[in-house]
């Protein structure tokens, strides 16, 4: 966890800055880097996410930044609940097709991995499939069940974050190998 705490720290301060002119700025691509992190902001939300992540340094990972340097909160009740460590909580959708997710907290962001077995806590690298359709695909939504009840569509994932996925490929490359 030394990682995350390091890495978010240090993407904070970058992220801060770098978000007021990246919501002005008009250009090609969503996507930014920043300090050998690639990251675009939540397009639409029911929820306290404000920015999605990825770093390629060592491995995949992929960061959500919440509007309160924490965890993820639905927006219009102010309510979360134990999403961490457990399967069927986080599900990502690019373009239609699914991906199980699981989350774990850090500092000032929560992580996400590919969802793993019990005897990893559920976290997994991220797979070569999720990855291949980050930099692919042409839209992102991450649904997270926080909340007791369902969703209005009767699905448990009732808070969600969408993020375009336009310019990803391009901001990833400049950050590591690993997400190529």
């Amino acid at each position: 966890m030394q990682h995350f705490r390091l890495s978010a720290l240090k993407l904070s301060l970058a992220l801060a800055v770098s978000l007021t002119t990246f919501a002005s700025a008009a250009s090609a691509s969503d996507w930014e880097t920043v300090s050998d992190t690639a990251f675009t902001r939540v397009l639409e939300t029911n929820s306290t996410m404000v920015a999605l992540a990825v770093q390629c340094a060592d491995e995949m990972k992929l960061e959500i930044y919440a509007a309160n340097d924490g965890p993820i909160f639905h927006a219009d009740t102010g309510e979360t609940s134990e999403f961490q460590y457990l399967p069927g909580k986080v599900l990502a959708v690019i373009d239609g097709e699914a991906f199980p997710l699981a989350a774990a907290g850090a500092e000032a962001t929560t992580v996400l991995f590919s969802e793993g077995r019990e005897a990893q806590n559920y976290l997994a690298p991220i797979s070569p499939p999720l990855a291949a359709a980050l930099r692919s695909g042409n839209s992102l939504e991450l649904r997270f069940d926080l909340l007791p009840e369902a969703a209005p569509d009767g699905s448990p994932f009732e808070t969600y974050g969408r993020f375009s996925l336009n310019g990803a490929a391009e901001a990833m490359d400049t950050t590591g190998p690993y997400c190529r």
